[in-house]
């Protein structure tokens, strides 16, 4: 009986020890699919960032080449606009002080006179067709106190004028008109000199020089 036992024992540790030995190993969990197109994904996000900020940089650029186009455009505006008013400003000038010779600080007393009764009404004439002819001087010349300044001037012209015209051919006799006409005189010389000082003034001031 242990004979057989012990036979038997033998024959199972021999089938054991033969038996193919099967050895299973964990099965490796699928790779996600994000691990394969993260590079992917990164490099079109990098795309489209460097892209945007193309476009936003170009936009921005354009922008301002334009900005700068319209301020050129009205400053170029401007500066054209200055420079008519300085010409007529500069006209107008020429215009006022020629009326220096016509009554002149010093000369003779019969002299003078006849200037002022012959050739002061051309002059006022002459003054007021470039005073009519400034276009970019109207917002100044048409201010009631520049309509005051020329009635004045031009009103006291006329006066001064038709009175020494009228006196002229007594001034030899009558001592009376002799001094009528000295004062017309200085008073047409005072306003002149008031109103050119006033045009001097209203063009530095429109011009921005004061």
């Amino acid at each position: 009986m242990i004979i057989h036992v012990a036979v038997m024992a033998a024959v199972f540790v021999d089938q054991v020890t033969q038996a193919p030995v099967v050895i299973q190993c964990p099965q490796t969990a699928p790779e996600s699919w994000v691990k394969w197109f993260l590079p992917t994904i990164v490099s079109l996000v990098s795309i489209v960032t460097g892209v945007g900020i193309a476009v936003w940089s170009f936009r921005k650029n354009r922008e301002s080449e334009h900005e700068q186009w319209v301020r050129n455009q009205r400053t170029g505006h401007g500066q054209w606009i200055l420079d008519q008013k300085k010409a007529e400003w500069k006209e107008l000038l020429q215009t006022v002080s020629g009326i220096e010779s016509v009554i002149p600080a010093v000369s003779g007393i019969q002299e003078r006179y006849d200037s002022v009764s012959k050739c002061l009404p051309q002059r006022i004439a002459q003054l007021l067709g470039v005073r009519a002819s400034c276009v970019f001087l109207c917002d100044v010349l048409h201010r009631q106190e520049s309509v005051n300044a020329f009635t004045e001037f031009v009103g006291a012209s006329a006066v001064a004028a038709e009175c020494l015209q009228g006196f002229n051919a007594q001034l030899e006799t009558d001592p009376a008109v002799r001094q009528l006409c000295r004062t017309k005189y200085e008073e047409i010389r005072d306003c002149y000199l008031k109103f050119c000082h006033w045009v001097q003034t209203e063009a530095q001031m429109d011009l921005g020089e004061k």
